[in-house]
């Protein structure tokens, strides 16, 4: 939600991210919301509180929790590639719950994936 962490981590901004969002939005089109759950980079309370009225206030009612987990990690390395978040564990069921309920408490109802 913060664009400059967003160009940080991936090099590009999240202003057509948000715009394609909301036209898609407005045309009623069939739209699932999925946020990737990545421990220290997105799973403070502020971030999922923006991310859940960012959400909302597309009109959206429900959103989808993938839990950061390292499968990618052996694709990465056959193919001589670093990994970006190699030194990153995936969250703990426990964490997972704590930012399913901190999204919820914004009228969303939220799934967890994986």
């Amino acid at each position: 939600m913060n664009a400059g962490r967003h160009r940080e981590l991936t090099e590009v901004g999240h202003e057509r991210i948000h715009q394609n969002a909301a036209f898609l939005m407005e045309r009623r089109a069939p739209v699932q919301f999925r946020m990737p759950l990545v421990p220290g980079l997105n799973d403070d309370a502020e971030h999922l509180a923006q991310v859940a009225r960012f959400v909302r206030g597309l009109g959206a009612t429900e959103l989808r929790l993938l839990p950061y987990h390292r499968l990618y990690l052996e694709k990465y390395t056959a193919l001589g590639l670093e990994a970006p978040l190699r030194g990153t564990e995936p969250p703990s069921a426990e964490r997972v719950r704590w930012a399913a309920a901190q999204l919820g408490r914004h009228d969303l109802t939220v799934v967890v994936e994986g």
